[in-house]
Order: C-alpha cells, then sequence, then structure tokens
C-alpha cells in the first residue's frame, strides 16, 4: 500500500474528532439548518409521531430543530463520541428527547432489533458516501431493512457537475491573479499541478490540495489548518462523487425507487451549478 493509500484509508477514524467539531460541525448557522429541515418536511410529508433516524448525526443540529418542532421519535447514529456528547449535553439543557446511538452505519447489524421501525432515514451533509461503490450499497441496503414497507429516504449528497465547474472557475482564478501580481511562472505551475486554495475559516488560516480522479469519481483532499490556538492541524478527506444516473442505479440496486431531485435548501430545480443535490426515495 503506498503512503497516499495509507493516508486515505482510515481517514474517518481521525477526521471527526473535537477539532472537526469546533472548526467545522459548530460553524453551521442555524437559519441553514431550519431551512434544510424545511425541505425536509417538505418533500417527505414528515408527521409529527413518525420515527426518524438520522444517520451521521453529528452532535444532531437537524435532530434538535426537529425537536423543537414537536417531533418526537427521534434518533441519531454517528461514531463521533466527541460529537454525541455534545449533542447530548445542549439537547438535555434544552430539554429535547432523542436518543443518540454511537455506531458505524457501514455496519448496522446492532440494529436488528430496529428492523422495519423506521419512517423515514436521513443522512445530510454529505455524511454517507464516503468510502466506495460495494460499501455504499450495502450502507443503502442496510437502511432499506430498518425502513418500514415503503419508508422514506432523504440523501444530501454534492454536485459532480457544480465541483467540476468550481474548479475550473478555482483554477482560472489562479492564472488571473497571478497575471495581476507577476508572480513568477514556476510558483503559478506548482500551484496549478498540486491544486491548493487557500482560504479562512472562523479564525482558522487554511490550504486544501485536492484531487478528482474522473474515472472512479473519488475526490481527495488533505487539509491543512493553522491557528494560534491549535497549531498546524493536517487532515485527509475523501469522498465519492456520484452522478446523478450513477446515484440512480445504485439506490435502486438497493430496492429503492427516486421520486425526486432538488436544489438543497432552495428545494429549486437542480442545475449544474447547484452546490448540493437532496435525493428522495422510497422503499419499493
Amino acid at each position: 500500500m503506498s503512503q497516499n493509500s495509507k493516508l486515505y484509508a482510515d481517514w474517518t477514524d481521525t477526521y471527526f474528532d473535537q477539532d472537526y467539531l469546533y472548526r467545522e460541525g459548530l460553524g453551521i448557522s442555524l437559519g441553514r439548518t431550519q431551512k434544510e429541515i424545511d425541505l425536509c418536511i417538505r418533500i417527505a410529508n414528515i408527521q409529527k409521531d413518525q420515527y426518524i433516524l438520522d444517520l451521521g448525526c453529528g452532535h444532531g443540529r437537524h435532530l434538535m430543530e426537529m425537536a423543537r418542532r414537536g417531533f418526537a421519535n427521534l434518533y441519531g447514529l454517528d461514531f463521533s463520541q466527541v460529537s454525541l456528547e455534545y449533542g447530548q449535553k445542549i439537547a438535555e439543557k434544552e430539554k429535547l428527547h432523542i436518543n443518540w446511538i454511537q455506531g458505524d452505519f457501514r455496519e448496522l447489524d446492532h440494529m436488528a432489533d430496529m428492523s422495519e421501525k423506521f419512517d423515514l432515514v436521513w443522512s445530510l451533509y454529505n455524511s454517507i458516501f464516503y468510502w466506495n461503490d460495494d460499501i455504499h450499497l450495502k450502507i443503502l441496503k442496510s437502511i432499506a431493512k430498518v425502513l418500514k414497507p415503503r419508508g422514506k429516504l432523504i440523501i444530501e449528497v454534492p454536485n459532480r457537475e457544480a465541483m467540476i465547474i468550481d474548479e475550473y472557475i478555482a483554477h482560472s482564478r489562479i492564472l488571473s491573479l497571478a497575471r495581476e501580481a507577476k508572480r513568477r511562472v514556476s510558483d503559478l505551475k506548482y500551484r496549478i499541478k498540486n491544486k491548493i486554495f487557500f482560504g479562512k475559516i472562523d479564525g482558522y488560516s487554511s490550504f486544501a490540495k485536492r484531487h478528482f480522479d474522473l474515472s472512479s469519481g473519488m475526490m481527495t483532499s488533505s487539509k491543512q489548518y493553522h491557528s494560534k490556538k491549535y497549531g498546524d492541524v493536517v487532515k485527509p478527506l475523501q469522498f465519492r462523487l456520484y452522478t446523478l444516473s450513477e446515484l440512480k442505479q445504485l439506490l435502486e440496486q438497493a430496492g429503492f425507487e427516486v421520486l425526486s431531485f432538488q436544489e438543497s435548501i432552495s428545494g429549486h430545480p437542480i442545475s449544474s451549478t447547484s452546490g448540493n443535490i437532496t435525493v428522495f426515495a422510497t422503499i419499493r
């Protein structure tokens, strides 16, 4: 196994730690969460007495918003103990009832007692397709087992076409900046070759080295963050980007019927520039 393969082999084991919780998880606005929930309730016609499972729930921002709106039978599964503990403290403080489960949704055998229990399972904010097609098919089939007959599934995924366009635009910006600043040609070639993009996230200076493999559909990234408080932090990240036809085929293999593709948050019809896509399906 190459060094690069080792870097990404078990990246999920270390990525979703306390650093992630405070750097990214808690940085998402309540307004965005509320709009995401509005869309889910509308497209799935969710009723307050239905059983809902959030896969990859993190600290439970979606579940807590549902609980605030009076939904009662809420379950969240995540393998990050630090995120679950944080969410549980907030929920207890607000007197919100949520069932928290620590586990890996690649292995849902520990939920055998919940067979056909849920009316709806969702996985939002690109929280599910981190591995390969075989594992993803296994996950979807496991989800089908815990859903009631004609149970519903909502998945939010990145728009592959939009990310490819973003890559092109980012490269164009680098070229433009280089011309304006008259940077050295060697420096410019280095940046384009290594796909380096700079930004700032909540006081962290950051850059990411990204690579998208068109043949496999895998996006890999190595993020580095720096702050006075935490110093340098390097985080590998990898996920599978599906075309809509690929995703539809995968869901059908797992026993689902795709009912709609919509632009996340807004619910508008999808386009090549839509950021994330919300997929709504039901058990056949």
